[in-house]
């Protein structure tokens, strides 16, 4: 039995999405990282204080990643904050 057109059609267009989809991610990631990595250097005043009270930058970055995450993944997520 032979598959019709339609049905490759359909396979390639989501194989096709799920590649660009994983693309997308590992970039989006890639990029989240060395902004968290970047927010994590202590500089200024501010990074003063973050040493002087042992502030772990990185615990907090990471929970407001977290949260936000799980805020963009929620079925009632709007653009407009």
């Amino acid at each position: 039995m032979s598959t019709s057109s339609c049905q490759n059609e359909q396979y390639d267009r989501e194989k096709l999405k799920a590649e660009r989809e994983e693309e997308v991610y590992k970039k989006s990631k890639e990029f989240l990282r060395i902004v968290a990595v970047n927010l994590c250097i202590p500089e200024g005043v501010s990074g003063q204080f973050d040493t002087a009270f042992n502030v772990d930058r990185q615990k907090c970055i990471a929970r407001a990643m977290k949260e936000l995450g799980e805020e963009l993944l929620d079925e009632n997520f709007t653009q407009t904050p």
